[in-house]
C-alpha cells in the first residue's frame, strides 16, 4: 500500500511537470516527442476496440503513460515503437474493451483507468 501511495505521489509530480511543459513552448524537444507519440499511438493496433477510436479512452491511456515516461526520462525521450510495449501493458490491466474503446469489467460495466496510471508508469518506466 506504502508502495502505491509513493507510485501515485511520483505520478502527481510527473503531471504537474507534464502540465507546465505542455503549457510552455519553448521546448521543442519534448513537443517533438509528444508529437511523435501521438502518431505512433493513432497506428497502434487499430483492430483492437483499445486503440479503435482516435481520443477513445485506451489511446488517451497510452498517451498519457509514454509522455510522463518522456518527461521523466529526458534523456531518453521517445523511441518509436514504444507504443507498442505501453499497448501490451494496457492489455494485461485492462483484457476486455467495448466498441467505444472503454476499459470494461466481465460484466461490460466500464473501468475508470485513471486511477491505474502510477501502476502502468511505475511498470512501463521499470521495463
Amino acid at each position: 500500500k506504502q508502495l502505491e501511495l509513493k507510485w501515485k505521489r511520483d505520478c502527481d509530480i510527473l503531471f504537474e511537470q507534464l502540465e507546465v511543459v505542455s503549457k510552455t513552448k519553448d521546448n521543442k524537444q519534448l513537443r517533438g516527442f509528444f508529437n511523435v507519440i501521438e502518431n505512433d499511438i493513432e497506428r497502434t493496433d487499430r483492430k483492437s476496440n483499445t486503440f479503435l477510436i482516435s481520443g477513445g479512452a485506451g489511446m488517451n491511456l497510452a498517451i498519457t503513460v509514454l509522455n510522463l515516461y518522456v518527461v521523466f526520462n529526458t534523456s531518453y525521450g521517445y523511441i518509436q515503437g514504444l507504443n507498442d510495449h505501453i499497448a501490451e501493458l494496457i492489455y494485461i490491466y485492462f483484457p476486455h474493451w467495448n466498441e467505444d474503446s472503454n476499459p470494461i469489467d466481465n460484466d461490460g460495466n466500464i473501468i475508470d483507468y485513471k486511477p491505474f496510471i502510477p501502476k502502468l508508469f511505475e511498470l512501463f518506466k521499470a521495463e
